[in-house]
């Protein structure tokens, strides 16, 4: 495992796109790919206390093909530190996108956010390497801001990462190539 700091690694996307906008005119593209949420779950201290206390899940059976000999309290407490750490990176990301309208540059920016893969903490089951499909392993977000948007629109079709690409290129105004 390694360890850092979203916050130091969102402050240098932050410093490297300021750099990019004031030497270029022409359009570009920025791929900014983020570790976290994934293991060690470390949050910051600020984000330690939530998810304490009277939060209710419910027990799901333990599958007879879970291959971990975790126990359901470790699931649980896995669980929980893995929300405070997403509590903790969206925070942070909110901080970025924050910045980035300040600044003006989100005028003419389409931000993209998508996770490669869910996590699981439950049916003797942690993390997302399994034999078994579940929704929290396999349903992930895709998320689309553009420029000038006013409303949200949620599109509840299946879809996959093979989709990025031509989605990408239709909301630039470019022709997909026909092999896409």
């Amino acid at each position: 495992y390694f360890y850092y700091q979203n916050r130091a690694v969102l402050q240098g996307i932050s410093g490297a796109l300021e750099k990019v906008v004031s030497t270029e005119e022409r359009p570009f593209l920025g791929y900014f790919h983020l570790w976290s949420p994934h293991e060690p779950y470390i949050p910051q201290d600020e984000f330690r206390s939530l998810f304490q206390g009277n939060v209710k899940t419910p027990v799901k059976p333990r599958h007879p093909l879970a291959d971990s000999p975790i126990r359901e309290q470790e699931l649980r407490q896995f669980g929980r530190l893995y929300d405070q750490y997403v509590a903790d990176v969206d925070s942070e990301f909110g901080t970025f996108i924050g910045k980035l309208e300040r600044s003006g540059l989100l005028d003419n920016t389409h931000v993209v956010l998508l996770s490669d893969h869910g996590q699981l903490f439950e049916r003797g089951i942690h993390g997302h390497a399994s034999r078994l499909l579940y929704d929290q392993g396999i349903h992930t977000p895709l998320i689309i801001s553009s420029p000038g948007q006013t409303q949200r629109l949620d599109v509840y079709g299946p879809t996959g990462n093979i989709d990025l690409l031509p989605t990408l290129a239709t909301i630039m105004n470019v022709q997909p190539p026909a092999y896409l």
